[in-house]
């Protein structure tokens, strides 16, 4: 039986190599920034400058998908606070994989975000008045 490799054998040193994220328009001009992949200390960059080049001033709304997320390290839920922290008054839904929510909730973060279902119920969100909103977090998983 051979002695299992260093840690340093199994993970590629290209973060590209671990995590994909691609930032897409639609026809409403809502900025999607999917990920997928793992999100950990070393690839957790890679989805920082996604969102701070989506999250400028004066760009279009924004959805963060996560649904193809297999691994969310504490740096990912770092990411998501800052990015949600820069605009006070700015809607940063959030679609989670199972291991993304799972997380979120051992932390108990998924009540400071806004966590949705699905994209089309994060691009909804998004689109609803004020007064149809949930006031906090996590409102379409409890």
């Amino acid at each position: 039986m051979k002695p299992p490799r260093a840690a340093s054998e199994r993970r590629p040193a290209d973060p590209h190599e671990v995590l994909t994220v691609r930032t897409t328009s639609d026809q409403a001009d809502i900025v999607v920034v999917a990920a997928a992949g793992e999100v950990d200390l070393l690839t957790t960059p890679l989805l920082e400058q996604a969102l701070d080049t989506a999250l400028r001033p004066g760009s279009p709304p924004v959805v963060v998908d996560l649904s193809r997320v297999t691994f969310f390290a504490a740096a990912g839920i770092r990411a998501l606070l800052v990015a949600t922290a820069a605009g006070p008054r700015r809607r940063l839904p959030i679609v989670a994989s199972p291991d993304v929510l799972r997380l979120l909730r051992i932390a108990g973060v998924d009540k400071q975000l806004t966590v949705r279902d699905t994209l089309a119920d994060a691009m909804r969100h998004l689109t609803m008045s004020e007064a149809e909103r949930p006031t906090y977090g996590n409102d379409s998983r409890r």
